[in-house]
């Protein structure tokens, strides 16, 4: 496949380590769209090019993307529907032979998931969007980030004050991968994308999900691994114990009182941990991390860098 590739939302969290492992895994130029009014600064790489602008501007995404071949989209979560649509179609006029869409974290393939909560929605929609457009898309499945969401506690983990809550109940054990995991896999696609060895066939990711992990526990596991990283017991902490499906349910509340956000995180998050919403997607599906050639992490080193920040 001819051409490059083009990354929008490149100084994001996910965004700015997917620039640094293309630049670290290949000798290829990038290409990075972002807003105008980012600060964001970036490597002095002669293979970088940056291209600052509006995202609403049909005339601006077109001119950085004609040329390249494949857009990876790193928009954040909150990114505007209309935004994200208005990405794909410019992609297509402007000849873009393959997209990774938004979308990642929970498998939204799941019914189960899909029926609980209604956002999932607009991953299949994009995706649907993308393929009338004419475009190949790979996906890429990868749970709540382990390293992002144990700084930010939405694992009901809270490492700086020793507080945790397990859930109770019909729960699992449920896949989670890092940051800088995701970002190789994304990286690793791309480049057999446009320098496919002999034995890859693209025609098998073609309009599908990839699956990758970095690790499979339950969220006990987890609690106690924390432990372990930070040098403590479990008298050091003050561990409550709350039925799932009754944190679901009141995520569900809060997304329905104006707090849309922190009740959507509770609902995915309660959905992760339960039997039957594809939280160990590892253990129905099979993961792609050894056609990627990922690399099997430690979970202590993990955590402990996340701890640290």
């Amino acid at each position: 496949m001819s051409g490059g590739v083009v990354i929008i939302g490149g100084s994001g969290h996910l965004g700015s380590r997917i620039v640094q492992s293309w630049l670290s895994e290949t000798d290829m130029p990038i290409t990075i769209i972002t807003r105008a009014e980012s600060e964001a600064s970036f490597t002095n790489d002669a293979r970088i090019s940056v291209h600052k602008g509006d995202y609403t501007s049909v005339a601006f995404l077109k001119e950085a993307m004609t040329g390249q071949s494949v857009l990876v989209c790193a928009m954040g979560l909150t990114a505007a529907p209309e935004s994200v649509e208005l990405v794909y179609k410019t992609a297509a006029a402007a000849g873009m032979k393959w997209i990774i869409p938004q979308g990642w974290g929970n498998d939204w393939q799941n019914a189960q998931l899909a029926a609980r909560v209604p956002p999932m929605s607009a991953a299949k929609a994009s995706r649907s969007m993308i393929t009338e457009l004419g475009i190949p898309y790979t996906g890429f499945i990868t749970n709540p980030w382990l390293d992002w969401n144990i700084s930010s506690g939405l694992f009901s983990i809270d490492v700086a004050s020793r507080k945790a809550t397990l859930y109770t109940g019909a729960v699992t054990r449920f896949n989670t991968t890092t940051i800088a995991q995701v970002a190789l896999a994304v990286v690793r696609f791309v480049r057999q994308l446009l320098q496919p060895e002999p034995n890859f066939r693209i025609e098998d990711y073609r309009d599908r999900e990839v699956y990758i992990r970095s690790f499979l526990l339950t969220q006990k596991e987890l609690l106690e691994a924390v432990q372990q990283a930070t040098n403590t017991s479990a008298d050091d902490w003050k561990v409550e114990m709350q039925d799932v499906q009754v944190y679901i349910r009141d995520g569900e509340s809060l997304m329905g009182q104006g707090q849309f956000m922190r009740g959507l995180f509770q609902v995915l998050f309660g959905c992760l941990y339960s039997e039957g919403f594809g939280g160990d997607y590892e253990s129905d599906k099979g993961v792609d991390n050894a056609v990627l050639g990922l690399p099997q992490e430690d979970l202590d080193l993990e955590l402990g860098k996340a701890i640290k920040g």
